[in-house]
Order: structure tokens, then C-alpha cells, then sequence
């Protein structure tokens, strides 16, 4: 290996000794596994003449075994692993400190087991080796602390003594170094010599303003809209210039994103000073990563336009409908009155249009009449008979979505795709009608009535109208794939393969059911068979719910906190002391040191002591949504400049995440919080706010007015740490987006129990719980209007309420594929969020989602025959949900 005049040390002091910590934290089950003294052992051991050798022989014995060295300072060593061996030889753990007096015996004895048990001490002639055992992980860009604990599990089964951390640092450091040079090497590879300006153009300026091409194409999509479209439809075709660059990369993919954030973060000067190979592989992959970016954005676009539009049609069909039926009631009124003064006249012989005149204005009669005239039309409107006045608005950016995207047919959708070509024909030849050979196939009833004209021709608005809509709805079901996509790609290309599926046993998978039908089918009936059948026997002497009209109703819940519990919490409240939450950050960094997390982007390199203050400011700025400028100016002594500057190169999102998962973790670990909870269970809520900026994320759902908001998704643990948070799409239901928290956080938790509100739950969600052992528990607003399915025989005071069945064939026909999906989201192939949104919009004859369905419905009976009569079931997510708006309110994300 290279030399160096000194070592490149990747972590700091305290990731060290978090880092060995974590290695000697361990359960009864592991020092029994790793520490216990056989007998040839004690034979050994007992040659020495006083304890206190014995328990030093012992210690440094089990602890050369593992964890595979004995620490520098061998007082770090856990209490718990020395009164564990000290226990197998008799020995107190008190011998062992009077044993550490004598640094001299220490030597020698280790000295002596390297001899006796064969032990190996590290030496340089192993570094290539260790390079080369490192190769797949630095290629896959792992973490530095994953690659130490591949090197010390390596020389532990070698038996070779493992060196000093900081040394091991240096080797994972060149191995990355290497990786680099690799990688960029690979990419440098694709593109032609004479290529070469080309790419560098992207950092000169573009059209002689003071933007360059890469500051240009890094501008943030702020909204959904036509003229947005296009401006992201005019990047995409500058990308499609470096048609060399493929899709797929020859480097990992986390290779690519840490590339891919240079970058992002760069300005184009400071690209410029890097040397030409590393230059040129950043902005291959910033070409590949955006271009994706950006066709995934404007489809998103599309079908936010798509959605608008459907949504103002319906809207306009309402305003229609409610203003004929005030029109009728008033004319219903009218005539009503004007047959009573009839009336009157016949039987006084009073002149009858004296008294209509006397009681109504004669010109308020008239209009009266002309608007009962308009209600003898007996046309029937269609929300699409509005949506026809969308075409032009639609027409600003759909040319070029029809002409300059690829679409390719996933499923039963190639009549879409058929229409696309002859629909960009007809574009690109400038045609006004659509030939007799148009593809109609996948009109549907509704919207044949407005394609085809009387005369058998093809309406090309109502056709492109019928094709948009038709588009949108098959990418988002995944039947149609959007080439050089990320997110609109095949159904089952997210999916792990089915061979690799075949291929997996039922100890590979971490499914929590069978991987055979016959054998899941059987012991789902029987537990539905036994919820149900509890239930029949419990719900007459219940105080819980009972039967009325055929349904299952339910009692409140008394109130369980004590009134003096609440003016203590009062009390407790008004005796804290106002502190700035700056304070508040670095005494909580002086307990947990999460603030080591926030590395430089490009040099790794910890954030300096002296600027960990305006560190906390951008945090707080960022946090409470103040913005940089107002923080700076309120800030005496920090600058705009100095907050940006460690907002670009220290905030990253993967800096954040690990500083919070170090946070969850030390607050996890800490005595108080199982006072709360054992941090098994979690509960999670979408939380609506308004924004005063565009952003793809905001929608108007009608909360805030004409204001656009959007949804602050979050999950809580038990022991209230906020675990994951994401910023989703106010349009997107919250029940898609439960298991993004649940799977992919990166703390210890171990969620078990979840629960969520109505807009939390799905049948879909209920089922895929299930195959991941989760215990999916939601409060489900209008509980006893929900169905009750069974699939063998039913109680006899239960048979006017559970009347369906469940489907099992359906179930067994995809049982597979739907384990497989629960298998690719478990494993953290694919986002759940993205796997049911496209569930969700299926089809309801679609196979798959039924067979989602129906296994949801086994599931969601069985909570429910649980929930009517099991109290402690109802308080443990009432409890759970409430610490989620006690946190709402904590943080002033309160619902508004």
C-alpha cells in the first residue's frame, strides 16, 4: 500500500468510542455466545497462581476472541463482560483492577496466549489483503464504520490481532481512494475524446447571462404548471444532447448519488479546479441523475395539471347540479303559490291575475316562468363535458409530452401507446384529423360518447383528451413505463426477480407467514374462526360495544388520567425555565454528540468547534422555517453568507438523517424513556400546513382557501423520538406512505405495534402488515359501519353482521407475487409508498390489488373482532395516538 506521512483518519474520538461501545453492548444471549470458557480453558487459565492473573489471563483470552483485541485502555472494557467470565472461574471482577496495576504482566500474558492459542499479530504485510476484502463495500460506497466492521469480523476469524483503529481508518481510506479512481476511470470510459468540451460546456455560461448551463439545470421545479412543463421538457432535450451517457452507469448506485451531490453542492468555478477524470465523472453522473430527475418531475407535472383539471370539471358539474336544484326548488315554490291564489280566485270569483299581480311583480313572474322553461332540458352534463374546456390549457405543454417522451406498454396497454405514435405523428406532420386507423381500444363507455362523432369520425380534442387522462391513470398503475424514468418504470421491475424469489427460503425472506398457500390459508381461518367466535361469546356481557340494527357499536372510554396528574403536569410546566433553543442544541450535543454527523460533503471532514453555533442557527432557521436572510439579520455577528456556507456543505439530507438516528438511539438507550414506552410501538399522522412558496409537494385541498399546503408525514416512537418525517403531496393518502417510516429508518428501534387514524388505514395496508410482522392497529373513525368477513361458519348471533366472504381463490392464484412485493419492501428495494400508490390504482379487476384486498380483509376483521370487546387493545392506540398530538403540539405542527 501507498505510503503516507501520516494516517487518514476517517473518524473522530467519539465515533471511536461509540464505535467500540456498541461493539462490548452486548445481551446475555451474545457473552454467553462469545465468552464462554470451555475446559481446556480453565486448565489453562488456572496455571496461574492468583486470581487476579486468572481473571487478566481470562479476560484478554475471550476478549482476543472477540471482539478480536483488547482495547487500548482496558477500563472501557463493560463491568458486565468481566463479572461474566469472572463468574466461570470463580473470581471477583475487582481482581481484574488490581491486575491492570501491572502493565508488565499484562504484556507478558497476552504475549503468552498469541503463543499457546495460535493468535497472529497484524502486521503490513496484510494490508493488500485487507484492501482486497474491502473492494465490493468501498465500490458500493459504503459507510466508513460498515467497512471497519468488515475488516475487524475478517482478522477475527484469521485470528489476526486487530490493530489500532486509526490505522484500519487509513486502509479503508485508500481502498476508498482506489474505489474513486475506479469509478471515475469506468465513467471517463463512455465518453468519446472528442466529447470531452462538450461536457465541460456545462460550467461556461449560458447565453451570455451570469447562469452557467449546470447553474441553470440545478434550479429547483417550484410548481405544477404548463410553462413549468415546458421549461423542464427544454432541459431534458439540452441533456439529450450527452445521449452517451446511458441510463444505467457501470458504478454503484450510491457511487453515483455522492456524485450526483457534488455536484449539486459545487458551483461551476470550484468544478473547474478539480482535475479533469474527477471532473468529468461528477457531471456524468449530475447528466444521468438529473435527466432522470426531470422526466420523473414532468410526468409528476402531468398528472398534477390532469388532476386539477378533472377536479375544477367536477367542481363546475357541482356549481351546475346545486344551482338547477335551487332552481327547482324555487320554482316548485312559485308554483305552489301561484296555484293557491288560482285557487282562491275560483272559489271568491276574484280575477286571477289581479291577485298574481297583487302578490308578485309581474316581471319576477315572467323570469320565474322563462327559468322553469330551462329546466325542461332534459340533457344530462358529464364533469368530461367541462373538462373539454381544459383543451387549450392542455394543449400549451402536451405536444411536446406526446413528442419528446418515450412510452412503452407494461401490461394490456399497448392501445395507448398505439395512440401515442399516430397522435405524434399527426403532431409532427401537422395534421388536423386523426386517421380511421386510431387505436380506441382503451376508451372507456363513458368517454366513447364523446370520441366518436355522429358521422363515425374521431374527435381529436375529445381523443386527446381520452388519451391524456388514459396516460396518466396507466403510468400510475405502472402498466405503461416512461423511458429513462426512475419512478415510472414496469410494475415489476422493483421488485426483486422472481427467480431471485424461487430461489429464497423461508429463513431468507423475514416474512412472517408461510411461504406455501395451504399452509397460510389454514392458519388464517383458524385464527379468523377464533376472533370471531370470541367475539360471539363476549359481546353480550360487553360494556364495550353492543348490536344495534345489525351493526356493532361501541362505548366511549372512560377518561384514566387523574385531574391531579394534569395540574402536576401544569406545575412541572410552569417551573421550567425559558431557554433559547440554540442553548438547548449544544447542552443536548454535550450528552449526545450529534453534531460529529454533520460532515463536510466532499472532504468528510467534521464541522470546526468554533462555527457550531452558527450551525445550530441554520438548523433553527431551517426548522422553524424563518429562512437564512432572517436569521442572519437577527443574528449579531453571523452573516447570510457564513449560514449558507454550512447549510450547503454540512445540512445534507443523509447528515440529518444519521444525526437523528443517533438522537433516537441515545434516547432510547437512556432509563427515563421506558417509563414511556419500550420503543416496540409507533404511531404516525400526516400533518396539513399552508406554504407561502411553490413547491411540487403543495396542492389546494380546500383547508386553507386559495392557500396551497402541503403534508408533514410523521412517524413517532413510543418513547416520543420523531423516528422518520417526510414532506408528501397534500393529494397523496397518509395510509401510503406508513411503511417508508416503519422500514427504512436507521435507528434501533424495533417497531412492532403501529397505529395510525382513519386516513391512515386501507385493506391493503392491514394485509401487507400482516406479511411483515407488523401488528397494523388503526382507530377507525365510524367503526361500526365497517364490513365483517369470515370464511367458514358463523355465529349464530353474529349472522346478520358478518355477511361476507372472503375470497381464498384469488389469494392463492397471486400469493406468490404478493409475498414477493412484501418481500422487495421489507428488504428495501422499493418504497412502500411507491408499491401502493400504484395498488391503489389498479383497476378494481386487477388481480393483484383484489388478492392485496382480500388478504387485508382477513386481517382487518380479525383487529376489529379484537377491538370491540378488548378495552386494553383500545386504550394502547388511543394512548399511542395521543402522543402524537401531544408532539403536534410540542413542536407548533398542530392541525390549523
Amino acid at each position: 500500500m501507498k505510503k503516507y506521512k501520516r494516517q487518514r483518519e476517517l473518524l473522530n474520538l467519539v465515533q471511536r468510542e461509540d464505535y467500540l461501545n456498541n461493539l462490548l453492548d452486548l445481551s446475555e444471549y451474545e457473552l454467553a455466545a462469545y465468552y464462554t470458557i470451555n475446559q481446556l480453558d480453565k486448565r489453562i487459565i488456572f496455571e496461574r497462581r492468583t486470581d487476579r492473573a486468572r481473571i487478566g489471563y481470562a479476560v484478554q483470552l475471550c476478549l482476543l476472541r472477540y471482539p478480536g483485541f483488547v482495547p487500548s485502555n482496558p477500563k472501557d472494557i463493560p463491568l458486565d463482560i468481566i463479572e461474566f467470565i469472572g463468574e466461570q472461574i470463580d473470581v471477583s471482577p475487582n481482581e481484574f483492577l488490581r491486575f491492570l496495576e501491572r502493565p508488565t504482566s499484562l504484556r507478558e500474558h497476552r504475549q503468552e496466549i498469541k503463543e499457546r492459542f495460535q493468535f497472529t499479530s497484524y502486521s503490513k504485510q496484510y494490508d493488500i489483503k485487507l484492501l482486497q476484502h474491502l473492494e465490493k463495500a468501498a465500490e458500493e460506497n459504503q459507510s466508513t464504520l460498515n467497512m471497519l466492521t468488515l475488516l475487524i469480523n475478517y482478522l477475527r476469524d484469521k485470528k489476526i490481532i486487530v490493530p489500532a483503529f486509526s490505522y484500519l481508518e487509513t486502509i479503508i481510506w485508500q481502498a476508498k481512494f482506489e474505489s474513486d479512481q475506479i469509478a471515475q476511470q469506468k465513467l471517463m470510459s463512455l465518453i468519446p475524446s472528442d466529447q470531452i468540451e462538450a461536457i465541460n460546456a456545462l460550467l461556461e455560461l449560458r447565453n451570455q447571462s451570469n447562469l452557467s448551463n449546470l447553474g441553470w439545470l440545478k434550479i429547483p421545479t417550484k410548481q405544477a404548471s404548463a410553462n413549468t412543463f415546458k421549461l423542464i421538457d427544454e432541459k431534458i432535450m439540452y441533456l439529450n444532447q450527452f445521449s452517451y451517457v446511458a441510463e444505467q452507469l457501470p458504478i454503484s448506485i450510491l457511487k453515483q448519488k455522492e456524485y450526483y451531490r457534488l455536484a449539486n453542492i459545487y458551483e461551476a468555478s470550484s468544478l473547474k479546479e478539480l482535475n479533469t477524470q474527477k471532473r468529468i465523472a461528477v457531471l456524468i453522473c449530475f447528466i444521468c441523475q438529473k435527466r432522470k430527475q426531470l422526466i420523473d418531475q414532468a410526468i409528476q407535472i402531468h398528472a398534477s395539471i390532469m388532476s386539477s383539471s378533472i377536479k375544477h370539471s367536477k367542481k363546475k358539474l357541482d356549481e351546475i347540479t346545486k344551482k338547477k336544484k335551487k332552481a327547482l326548488t324555487t320554482t316548485v315554490k312559485r308554483y305552489v303559490e301561484i296555484g293557491e291564489l288560482l285557487i282562491q280566485a275560483k272559489e271568491k270569483h276574484q280575477n286571477p291575475i289581479d291577485l298574481i299581480q297583487k302578490q308578485l311583480k309581474w316581471d319576477v313572474f315572467v323570469a320565474d316562468v322563462a327559468a322553469a322553461k330551462g329546466l325542461q332540458d332534459t340533457v344530462v352534463f358529464d364533469y368530461y363535458d367541462f373538462l373539454t374546456n381544459k383543451y387549450s390549457h392542455l394543449r400549451t405543454y402536451s405536444p411536446a409530452l406526446i413528442k419528446n417522451f418515450t412510452f412503452h406498454s407494461v401490461d394490456s396497454s399497448q392501445s395507448v401507446t398505439d395512440g401515442i405514435q399516430i397522435l405524434r405523428k399527426v403532431v409532427e406532420t401537422k395534421q388536423r384529423h386523426l386517421p380511421r386507423s386510431t387505436p380506441t381500444e382503451f376508451l372507456s363507455e363513458r368517454w366513447k360518447k364523446y370520441v366518436f362523432c355522429l358521422d363515425g369520425k374521431i374527435s381529436r380534442k375529445h381523443y386527446e383528451l381520452a388519451l391524456l387522462d388514459t396516460l396518466n391513470n396507466q403510468i400510475k398503475a405502472g402498466n405503461i413505463a416512461v423511458k429513462g424514468s426512475e419512478r415510472y418504470q414496469s410494475f415489476d421491475s422493483y421488485l426483486v426477480s422472481k427467480q431471485e424469489w424461487k430461489s429464497l427460503g423461508q429463513e431468507q425472506n423475514h416474512l412472517a407467514v408461510p411461504l406455501d398457500f395451504e399452509s397460510y390459508i389454514e392458519e388464517r381461518k383458524k385464527t379468523l374462526d377464533e376472533s370471531l367466535q370470541r367475539l360471539s361469546a363476549e359481546l353480550p356481557q360487553s360494556d364495550l360495544a353492543f348490536i344495534d340494527a345489525n351493526r356493532i357499536k361501541i362505548r366511549p372510554l372512560s377518561t384514566v388520567v387523574p385531574r391531579e396528574a394534569e395540574i402536576f403536569s401544569q406545575v412541572i410546566g410552569s417551573n421550567l425555565p425559558l431557554t433559547r433553543i440554540t442553548d438547548l442544541l449544544l447542552q443536548v450535543n454535550h450528552w449526545c454528540p450529534f453534531f460529529h454527523e454533520f460532515v463536510h460533503a466532499s472532504t468528510g471532514e467534521i464541522l470546526p468547534v468554533k462555527d457550531l453555533n452558527k450551525l445550530c442557527l441554520a438548523i433553527l432557521a431551517l426548522g422553524t422555517n424563518i429562512g437564512l436572510k432572517q436569521m442572519a439579520d437577527h443574528s449579531p455577528g453571523v452573516t447570510y453568507d457564513q449560514l449558507a456556507r454550512i447549510t450547503r456543505w454540512y445540512l445534507q439530507e443523509e447528515n440529518i438523517e444519521k444525526a437523528n438516528a443517533l438522537f433516537v438511539n441515545f434516547q432510547h438507550n437512556l432509563p427515563i424513556a421506558s417509563y414511556w414506552g419500550d420503543g416496540t410501538t409507533s404511531s404516525s399522522d400526516g400533518i396539513r400546513k399552508k406554504v407561502p412558496v411553490s413547491s411540487l409537494h403543495a396542492s389546494y385541498d380546500g383547508k386553507f382557501g386559495y392557500k396551497k399546503d402541503i403534508t408533514i408525514y410523521r412517524h413517532l416512537a413510543d418513547q416520543y423520538q420523531a423516528y422518520s418525517t417526510k414532506i408528501t403531496n397534500s393529494g397523496d393518502r397518509d395510509a401510503t406512505h406508513i411503511f417508508d417510516g416503519i422500514i427504512n429508518h436507521n435507528t434501533d428501534l424495533d417497531i412492532a405495534e403501529h397505529y395510525t387514524d382513519t386516513h391512515g388505514y386501507t385493506n391493503q395496508v392491514f394485509g401487507f402488515a400482516h406479511l411483515m410482522g407488523i401488528n397494523f392497529a388503526p382507530r377507525i373513525k365510524n367503526v361500526s359501519s365497517m364490513r365483517l368477513y369470515h370464511m367458514g361458519e358463523i355465529p349464530d348471533n353474529l349472522v346478520e353482521i358478518v355477511t361476507n366472504k372472503i375470497n381464498p381463490s384469488i389469494i392463492k392464484d397471486n400469493y406468490q407475487d404478493i409475498l414477493r412485493i412484501a418481500h422487495s419492501i421489507r428488504e428495501r428495494k422499493v418504497d412502500g409508498s411507491l408499491i401502493l400508490a400504484k395498488l391503489g390504482s389498479y383497476a378494481r379487476k386487477n388481480s393483484l390489488a383484489q388478492a392485496a384486498n382480500e388478504m387485508g380483509k382477513i386481517e382487518k376483521t380479525i383487529f376489529l373482532a379484537n377491538y370491540y370487546i378488548d378495552e386494553l387493545i383500545r386504550r394502547r392506540i388511543q394512548k399511542g395516538l395521543n402522543k402524537g398530538e401531544l408532539m403536534n403540539a410540542l413542536t407548533g405542527l398542530g392541525r390549523t
